[in-house]
Protein backbone atom coordinates (compact mmCIF):
# COMPACT_ATOMS: atom_id res chain seq x y z
CA UNK A 1 0.00 0.00 0.00
CA UNK A 2 0.98 3.53 -0.73
CA UNK A 3 -0.36 6.71 0.73
CA UNK A 4 -2.36 8.68 -1.29
CA UNK A 5 -2.91 12.50 -1.75
CA UNK A 6 -6.96 12.50 -2.55
CA UNK A 7 -7.37 16.13 -2.74
CA UNK A 8 -4.04 17.06 -4.85
CA UNK A 9 -4.59 14.13 -6.71
CA UNK A 10 -8.73 15.03 -7.88
CA UNK A 11 -7.54 18.45 -8.59
CA UNK A 12 -5.17 17.36 -10.96
CA UNK A 13 -7.24 15.45 -12.61
CA UNK A 14 -9.94 18.10 -13.12
CA UNK A 15 -10.64 20.25 -16.01
CA UNK A 16 -12.70 23.71 -15.88
CA UNK A 17 -16.45 23.35 -16.73
CA UNK A 18 -19.49 24.98 -16.67
CA UNK A 19 -22.05 24.76 -14.19
CA UNK A 20 -21.30 23.43 -11.10
CA UNK A 21 -20.71 20.08 -10.48
CA UNK A 22 -20.77 18.49 -7.35
CA UNK A 23 -21.05 14.78 -6.50
CA UNK A 24 -21.64 12.94 -2.88
CA UNK A 25 -20.26 9.46 -1.98
CA UNK A 26 -21.92 7.30 1.00
CA UNK A 27 -20.01 4.33 1.97
CA UNK A 28 -22.52 1.22 2.08
CA UNK A 29 -20.15 -1.14 3.18
CA UNK A 30 -18.42 -2.40 4.64
CA UNK A 31 -20.09 -1.66 7.60
CA UNK A 32 -19.04 0.82 10.86
CA UNK A 33 -17.76 -1.39 13.44
CA UNK A 34 -17.47 -4.54 11.50
CA UNK A 35 -14.51 -6.63 11.40
CA UNK A 36 -12.31 -7.70 8.55
CA UNK A 37 -9.54 -10.31 8.10
CA UNK A 38 -7.82 -12.54 5.81
CA UNK A 39 -10.76 -14.94 5.55
CA UNK A 40 -13.39 -12.67 6.26
CA UNK A 41 -15.22 -11.78 2.57
CA UNK A 42 -16.82 -7.90 1.76
CA UNK A 43 -18.07 -5.48 -0.60
CA UNK A 44 -16.60 -2.06 -1.28
CA UNK A 45 -20.30 -0.91 -1.78
CA UNK A 46 -20.74 2.97 -2.46
CA UNK A 47 -23.14 5.21 -3.71
CA UNK A 48 -22.86 8.39 -5.74
CA UNK A 49 -25.25 11.42 -5.94
CA UNK A 50 -25.10 13.98 -8.07
CA UNK A 51 -26.13 16.96 -5.96
CA UNK A 52 -24.62 20.04 -8.70
CA UNK A 53 -26.73 22.20 -10.45
CA UNK A 54 -26.08 20.51 -14.00
CA UNK A 55 -26.19 17.01 -15.33
CA UNK A 56 -22.82 14.62 -15.54
CA UNK A 57 -22.86 14.01 -18.93
CA UNK A 58 -21.95 10.63 -20.21
CA UNK A 59 -18.56 11.82 -21.68
CA UNK A 60 -17.47 12.12 -18.04
CA UNK A 61 -15.52 9.95 -16.52
CA UNK A 62 -16.29 8.99 -12.65
CA UNK A 63 -13.44 7.77 -10.79
CA UNK A 64 -13.00 5.99 -7.17
CA UNK A 65 -10.94 4.24 -4.43
CA UNK A 66 -11.17 2.64 -1.53
CA UNK A 67 -8.14 3.63 1.42
CA UNK A 68 -7.25 2.50 4.60
CA UNK A 69 -6.08 4.83 7.18
CA UNK A 70 -5.27 6.84 3.95
CA UNK A 71 -3.15 4.51 2.26
CA UNK A 72 -4.31 3.65 -1.09
CA UNK A 73 -5.86 -0.22 -1.22
CA UNK A 74 -3.85 -3.08 -3.79
CA UNK A 75 -4.55 -6.25 -5.18
CA UNK A 76 -1.60 -7.90 -5.70
CA UNK A 77 0.94 -5.06 -6.93
CA UNK A 78 -2.04 -3.22 -8.42
CA UNK A 79 -3.82 -0.71 -7.24
CA UNK A 80 -7.76 -1.03 -6.41
CA UNK A 81 -9.14 1.99 -8.77
CA UNK A 82 -11.57 1.84 -10.81
CA UNK A 83 -13.04 4.40 -13.85
CA UNK A 84 -16.40 4.33 -15.49
CA UNK A 85 -18.35 6.42 -17.92
CA UNK A 86 -21.02 7.99 -16.14
CA UNK A 87 -24.00 10.27 -16.47
CA UNK A 88 -25.74 11.15 -13.81
CA UNK A 89 -28.49 13.51 -13.78
CA UNK A 90 -29.04 16.42 -10.86
CA UNK A 91 -30.19 14.36 -8.08
CA UNK A 92 -29.61 11.25 -9.46
CA UNK A 93 -27.53 8.42 -8.03
CA UNK A 94 -25.46 5.15 -8.75
CA UNK A 95 -24.11 2.37 -7.01
CA UNK A 96 -21.12 0.25 -7.46
CA UNK A 97 -20.17 -2.94 -5.60
CA UNK A 98 -16.96 -4.72 -5.66
CA UNK A 99 -16.34 -7.79 -3.69
CA UNK A 100 -13.19 -9.53 -2.44
CA UNK A 101 -12.17 -12.84 -0.53
CA UNK A 102 -10.40 -10.77 2.48
CA UNK A 103 -8.10 -7.83 3.80
CA UNK A 104 -4.73 -8.84 4.47
CA UNK A 105 -2.66 -5.73 6.02
CA UNK A 106 0.94 -7.25 5.91
CA UNK A 107 2.38 -7.29 9.77
CA UNK A 108 -0.74 -5.69 11.53
CA UNK A 109 -1.76 -6.88 14.65
CA UNK A 110 -5.69 -6.57 15.39
CA UNK A 111 -6.54 -2.95 15.64
CA UNK A 112 -8.70 -0.67 14.26
CA UNK A 113 -8.40 1.15 10.91
CA UNK A 114 -10.32 4.15 8.96
CA UNK A 115 -11.66 2.26 5.74
CA UNK A 116 -13.09 5.08 2.98
CA UNK A 117 -14.11 5.19 -0.33
CA UNK A 118 -13.62 8.20 -2.10
CA UNK A 119 -14.71 9.22 -5.33
CA UNK A 120 -13.61 11.91 -7.90
CA UNK A 121 -14.82 13.47 -11.48
CA UNK A 122 -12.97 14.33 -14.62
CA UNK A 123 -14.69 17.72 -14.34
CA UNK A 124 -14.13 20.23 -12.12
CA UNK A 125 -15.69 20.29 -8.40
CA UNK A 126 -16.18 23.87 -6.67
CA UNK A 127 -16.93 21.14 -3.40
CA UNK A 128 -14.75 18.25 -2.70
CA UNK A 129 -15.59 17.92 1.06
CA UNK A 130 -18.06 15.71 0.26
CA UNK A 131 -16.35 13.35 -2.06
CA UNK A 132 -15.19 10.62 1.16
CA UNK A 133 -16.92 8.64 2.77
CA UNK A 134 -15.62 6.51 5.91
CA UNK A 135 -16.33 3.67 8.45
CA UNK A 136 -14.13 2.43 11.13
CA UNK A 137 -13.67 -0.62 11.10
CA UNK A 138 -12.09 -3.76 13.08
CA UNK A 139 -8.99 -5.79 11.43
CA UNK A 140 -8.02 -9.45 12.69
CA UNK A 141 -5.47 -10.98 11.15
CA UNK A 142 -6.48 -14.29 12.02
CA UNK A 143 -10.13 -13.46 10.84
CA UNK A 144 -13.22 -12.69 12.70
CA UNK A 145 -12.27 -12.69 16.58
CA UNK A 146 -15.63 -10.82 18.38
CA UNK A 147 -18.53 -13.20 17.87
CA UNK A 148 -20.96 -11.46 14.82
CA UNK A 149 -24.16 -12.18 16.99
CA UNK A 150 -23.13 -10.17 19.69
CA UNK A 151 -22.03 -7.05 17.01
CA UNK A 152 -25.34 -7.70 14.99
CA UNK A 153 -26.90 -7.26 18.95
CA UNK A 154 -25.28 -4.07 19.76
CA UNK A 155 -25.87 -2.93 15.85
CA UNK A 156 -28.85 -1.35 14.97
CA UNK A 157 -30.34 -2.23 11.00
CA UNK A 158 -29.93 0.84 9.27
CA UNK A 159 -32.16 1.82 5.89
CA UNK A 160 -30.41 3.25 3.33
CA UNK A 161 -33.03 2.49 0.46
CA UNK A 162 -33.82 5.49 -2.01
CA UNK A 163 -35.48 5.43 -5.60
CA UNK A 164 -34.30 6.88 -8.82
CA UNK A 165 -35.21 6.92 -12.24
CA UNK A 166 -37.88 4.36 -11.65
CA UNK A 167 -35.34 2.02 -9.62
CA UNK A 168 -35.77 1.29 -5.99
CA UNK A 169 -32.46 0.19 -4.63
CA UNK A 170 -33.52 -1.56 -1.05
CA UNK A 171 -29.99 -1.41 1.19
CA UNK A 172 -30.88 -2.61 4.64
CA UNK A 173 -27.74 -3.40 6.99
CA UNK A 174 -26.99 -4.94 10.12
CA UNK A 175 -30.04 -7.60 10.22
CA UNK A 176 -29.93 -10.23 11.65
CA UNK A 177 -32.60 -12.62 9.48
CA UNK A 178 -32.74 -14.59 6.62
CA UNK A 179 -35.98 -12.47 4.79
CA UNK A 180 -37.49 -9.38 4.90
CA UNK A 181 -40.84 -8.51 3.14
CA UNK A 182 -41.13 -5.23 1.01
CA UNK A 183 -44.21 -3.47 0.58
CA UNK A 184 -44.94 -0.49 -1.86
CA UNK A 185 -48.04 1.49 -0.18
CA UNK A 186 -50.24 4.22 -2.77
CA UNK A 187 -51.63 7.27 -0.28
CA UNK A 188 -55.09 5.12 -0.18
CA UNK A 189 -53.00 2.00 1.89
CA UNK A 190 -53.43 -0.38 -1.41
CA UNK A 191 -50.25 -2.59 -1.72
CA UNK A 192 -49.24 -2.38 -5.12
CA UNK A 193 -46.40 -3.58 -4.57
CA UNK A 194 -44.70 -6.95 -2.62
CA UNK A 195 -41.67 -8.85 -2.54
CA UNK A 196 -39.78 -11.02 0.12
CA UNK A 197 -35.95 -10.38 -0.27
CA UNK A 198 -33.39 -13.08 1.40
CA UNK A 199 -30.60 -11.56 3.06
CA UNK A 200 -26.79 -11.71 2.56
CA UNK A 201 -23.66 -11.19 5.39
CA UNK A 202 -26.53 -9.37 7.49
CA UNK A 203 -27.48 -6.93 4.80
CA UNK A 204 -30.64 -6.42 2.48
CA UNK A 205 -29.94 -5.77 -0.87
CA UNK A 206 -31.74 -5.35 -4.19
CA UNK A 207 -32.68 -3.30 -7.49
CA UNK A 208 -36.23 -3.42 -8.34
CA UNK A 209 -37.30 -1.94 -11.13
CA UNK A 210 -41.06 -0.20 -10.08
CA UNK A 211 -43.25 0.62 -13.10
CA UNK A 212 -45.96 2.66 -10.63
CA UNK A 213 -47.97 5.77 -11.82
CA UNK A 214 -47.12 9.02 -10.91
CA UNK A 215 -47.41 9.84 -7.09
CA UNK A 216 -46.60 9.38 -3.82
CA UNK A 217 -45.64 6.00 -2.45
CA UNK A 218 -44.33 4.77 1.26
CA UNK A 219 -42.27 1.94 1.11
CA UNK A 220 -42.34 -0.44 4.25
CA UNK A 221 -39.29 -3.50 4.98
CA UNK A 222 -40.41 -5.85 7.65
CA UNK A 223 -39.71 -9.27 9.12
CA UNK A 224 -41.24 -11.43 11.72
CA UNK A 225 -38.80 -9.70 13.86
CA UNK A 226 -38.74 -6.04 13.69
CA UNK A 227 -40.00 -3.22 11.28
CA UNK A 228 -36.76 -1.63 9.26
CA UNK A 229 -38.38 1.78 8.73
CA UNK A 230 -40.02 3.15 5.68
CA UNK A 231 -39.24 5.43 3.32
CA UNK A 232 -41.27 8.01 1.40
CA UNK A 233 -40.71 7.60 -3.18
CA UNK A 234 -41.90 9.91 -5.47
CA UNK A 235 -42.71 8.58 -9.07
CA UNK A 236 -42.90 11.66 -11.55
Amino acid sequence: MKRIFTLVAFALFTKMAAGQIDIEVVLNSPLDNSVLGPTVPFAFDITVTNTGTVPISTNDTLFYIPTLDGYHLSLGSSFIQFFTIQGLAVGASANFTHSYNGLTVPGASTQTYEFCGIVGVKETELNISNNQDCHNIFYDPNGVSIDENFILANLKPVNTSYFSNGTLFVRVANMDVRAAELSVIDLTGKVVYSQVLETSNFELKSDISLNLPRGIYLVNIRSDKAQYGSRKIIVQ
